[in-house]
């Protein structure tokens, strides 16, 4: 639910991703959520601040990895694939911000996948 949230959000493009490199990019963006980080951001009230721009650095740092050594032939990851992630990143925030249900459920997929993989999702 939260991935196809986020493709109605941007959906252009997500749409130029692809829906299967899409999927895969949502995935590891969960599989590598920093929740406990946003979470003391929050209770330091430095939501706004340069920790929050490190931590989605790390993220997408982290992802690229992961998908490079999925998919070691695609060459998109300058050009089109780390925008997409850093809005998948903006997209789920905004979510977690506003609604602890989401951030349950987010909590819940990460350390899932962690434990078992990310392919189902």
């Amino acid at each position: 639910m939260l991935q196809w949230f986020c493709w109605r959000q941007m959906h252009a493009r997500a749409s130029e991703c692809g829906e299967e490199s899409y999927a895969l990019l949502f995935r590891l963006t969960i599989r590598y959520w920093p929740g406990d980080t946003l979470t003391r951001l929050v209770q330091k009230r430095h939501w706004h601040g340069a920790a929050r721009k490190r931590a989605a650095q790390v993220l997408v740092a982290r992802v690229r990895e992961e998908y490079e050594a999925r998919r070691p032939d695609d060459p998109r990851w300058e050009i089109l694939l780390a925008g997409t992630v850093r809005l998948v990143w903006e997209c789920l925030c905004e979510r977690w911000l506003n609604d602890e249900a989401a951030r349950k459920v987010m909590r819940g997929l990460s350390e899932g996948m962690a434990r078992d993989g990310i392919e189902p999702l």
